[in-house]
């Protein structure tokens, strides 16, 4: 009677975050846990508390605490993810995904990316020149039919197929994006990357 295989075997290794992954991980916890905790301080401090008073009849922890804020609200200000948090890392089952490009693709662009991981892109829509920009995201990628998935080869090249997008203007100045596609990286069956954009 045959031996029954190992996990090892049977099933392949767990996915897992990679040792610098896990420190940004738990360096924006921290963070926020540092934030929260001054936002705290400062509500108590105007309920008639002075948590202040402590902080200077002990100067090494008032140090610490003051530096620990700095360094948090710092790396929040220069984080794209603070502000946009949907623009993040996401779970989703992209390991499976077929090939597609969209319909009247001209435009490509080569990514350079970890090998053998699908891609997913969008760009907007294709105007006219005279209707450039258009004057919200909304209308400029429709129903986000100018996109697409692609796999990347052995040495991690991704070619990006689409219709030459329109620039649009975003916020509430109205500020304006030049043409430029958006991507996802397929990190782990499971795991999208955060999204990066070229400009075209």
């Amino acid at each position: 009677m045959s031996s029954s295989p190992s996990p090892s075997q049977s099933s392949p290794s767990a996915w897992k975050y990679s040792t610098d992954k896990m420190v940004a991980m738990y360096l924006r916890f921290v963070a926020r846990i540092v934030i929260m905790g001054s936002a705290l301080l400062f509500a108590a401090h105007l309920g008639g508390y002075n948590p202040a008073k402590y902080l200077t009849t002990n100067k090494v922890i008032g140090v610490i605490i003051i530096l620990a804020v700095v360094a948090s609200i710092l790396y929040y200000v220069v984080d794209r993810n603070f502000y946009l948090s949907f623009l993040g890392w996401a779970v989703y089952p992209c390991g499976s995904l077929a090939e597609k490009v969209p319909l009247n693709a001209d435009t490509s662009i080569t990514v350079t990316v970890p090998p053998n991981v699908n891609v997913i892109y969008w760009a907007s829509e294709p105007s006219k020149a005279e209707d450039q920009p258009i004057d919200n995201p909304w209308d400029a990628y429709a129903n986000y039919d100018n996109s697409g998935v692609v796999r990347a080869d052995s040495t991690g090249s991704a070619v990006l197929r689409f219709r030459s997008p329109s620039s649009y203007q975003v916020g509430l100045f109205n500020r304006t994006l030049t043409r430029h596609v958006h991507y996802r990286i397929c990190k782990h069956p499971g795991m999208l990357s955060d999204v990066k954009t070229v400009m075209i």
